[in-house]
């Protein structure tokens, strides 16, 4: 199986930060934030660079930014993305309730949502608090309970798999793959760029190999922070 990390596009929340000098001055506000006109420019060349190839699987965070990046992306790659709030980022969106299942839906109605979407409120309460050992675990969950399964399987022999997600859990969710402990993720080393990727082929023994690591060069120099 082969698994490809995109972090998703220059947000509204990126921009506002690569532009400070200080970012401890810069007040984002607690917001599910959308995607910047280069975001969704980013959003396009990606799908553009991944239309090559045949992608069975999409994953995508619920967060404003990932559902732009992933409908964006979409448009080049004939997969059905599932929104999964398991790769979302740390700490959901922020100190702010989210859209509910049934506004999600209407908003994406080509996305799959799960029952755990189908509550009236907002999707994101359970994560306001999240630790980062918390965050780890949910990496580890992810991991351990569909994508090594998948690989494992004789259709995850040939399989491609997709998920749209965010830098902090990007990292974590490499660190997992390659067998590291809380305090080696957190050096920070694998979060992404926007819209970059990384992409690892997971074989039938377990073995992980990392084909590629933060990569962005089809992005042209349209690249932000």
């Amino acid at each position: 199986m082969e698994l490809i990390l995109l972090r998703h596009g220059q947000s509204t929340t990126n921009r506002m930060l690569a532009e400070a000098q200080d970012e401890r001055e810069v007040d984002a506000g607690p917001q599910d934030a959308p995607l910047t006109r280069l975001g969704r420019r980013q959003a396009d060349l990606a799908g553009k660079a991944l239309s090559r190839e045949y992608i069975d699987m999409i994953i995508c965070s619920p967060a404003r930014r990932t559902l732009e990046t992933t409908r964006r992306v979409k448009r080049c790659i004939d997969a059905l993305p599932i929104v999964d709030p398991r790769v979302v980022e740390f700490r959901g969106v922020g100190a702010t309730a989210a859209a509910n299942g049934a506004e999600l839906r209407a908003m994406y109605p080509e996305f799959s949502f799960g029952s755990e979407f189908d509550s009236g409120t907002a999707w994101n309460l359970g994560y306001l608090n999240e630790t980062k050992e918390e965050l780890y675990r949910r990496a580890q969950g992810l991991w351990h309970d569909l994508l090594l399964p998948r690989a494992h399987s004789d259709i995850g022999k040939q399989s491609r798999v997709l998920i749209v997600t965010h830098r902090m859990f990007s990292a974590y969710l490499t660190g997992v793959a390659l067998g590291m402990n809380l305090d080696q993720v957190q050096t920070g080393r694998f979060q992404l760029g926007n819209c970059a990727s990384t992409r690892f082929e997971v074989r039938s023994n377990g073995v992980v190999m990392v084909m590629h690591a933060n990569r962005e060069d089809y992005l042209h120099g349209r690249v932000s922070a």
